[in-house]
């Protein structure tokens, strides 16, 4: 998770707090990279290259053997945590709403 430390209005930081809340709530290991500290420079860089998003927080980013993917902000998050919850046959009847389950396969 991409977030930034510094500078953040009252929604930035609660959908920061809120998207942890999420991903422990769900037993998904994360890490976070805190943006704003200038020893992240690079990598908060790389990574606004892999999103095409400057400057806005939180980013999440699924870290393969030799990929880094961009899986969305916290809007995407909180409607993956949604979309989980809804019944198999609406999931099946509609391939296109992400889950966790999907992407993290």
């Amino acid at each position: 998770m991409l977030m930034t430390g510094l500078g953040m209005n009252r929604a930035q930081r609660q959908n920061q707090e809120r998207a942890m809340h999420l991903l422990e709530g769900r037993g998904i290991p994360y890490e976070t990279i805190d943006g704003a500290d200038p020893e992240n420079r690079e990598t908060r860089n790389k990574l606004f290259s892999i999103s095409g998003r400057r400057g806005t927080y939180p980013q999440f980013f699924l870290l393969g053997e030799e990929s880094v993917e961009f899986v969305g902000d916290f809007d995407t998050i909180e409607a993956m945590n949604d979309a989980s919850a809804l019944p198999c046959e609406i999931l099946e009847r509609h391939p296109e709403i992400m889950t966790w389950e999907k992407i993290l396969k």
